[in-house]
């Protein structure tokens, strides 16, 4: 909270990142990646319940698709373009 009050931003520690493999035919990956850019894969297999387990307790993650990518951050109050306060 001092740092904010001082105007220093705190350094984001990492978000959650699905990601297409290229060159397969259906295959993602979850990985947590760091601020750094450095990625570290987690053993989850896609659609395991642990792995959505994971992802539905989080503020926000990542999801890179085969056509198309999508970010969520649901600690937000700003979802969509609107104020859902």
């Amino acid at each position: 909270m001092l740092m904010l009050l001082l105007g220093e931003k705190m350094p984001k520690a990492f978000i959650y990142e699905v990601r297409f493999l290229v060159g397969t035919e259906n295959e993602y990956l979850l990985e947590r990646v760091a601020h750094t850019g450095d990625r570290q894969a987690l053993p989850y297999e896609a659609d395991d319940a642990h792995w959505l387990a994971l992802l539905s307790r989080q503020s926000s993650f990542r999801f890179l698709g085969r056509q198309g990518s999508l970010s969520i951050c649901l600690g937000s109050p700003y979802h969509f373009g609107k104020n859902i306060r």
